[in-house]
């Protein structure tokens, strides 16, 4: 059986807290890679996709404040 040396590569992504996968050297001269499996909710990445979105149409547009109309008739001009 093969034995893992000390050297371990890390691969991350910038969204990720932890490493995606490990790439492991063995003492027979072979590379190893160990893949994250992290299961998520299937309405999740829904979820995410849709806050994408609306955060990309705000930025475009943006919010516009409209202060209400005050009313200009006063009770001593009737």
């Amino acid at each position: 059986m093969a034995r893992p040396l000390l050297d371990v590569v890390c691969i991350t992504e910038d969204s990720c807290e932890y490493p995606v996968a490990l790439k492991v050297n063995m003492d027979d001269g072979t590379v190893q890679t160990y893949n994250l499996q992290c299961d998520t909710h299937p309405n999740f990445k829904g979820a995410m996709d849709a806050l994408e979105r609306m955060f990309d149409c705000i930025e475009i547009t943006g919010y516009q404040y409209r202060p209400k109309r005050k009313n200009r008739s006063h009770r001593c001009d009737r």
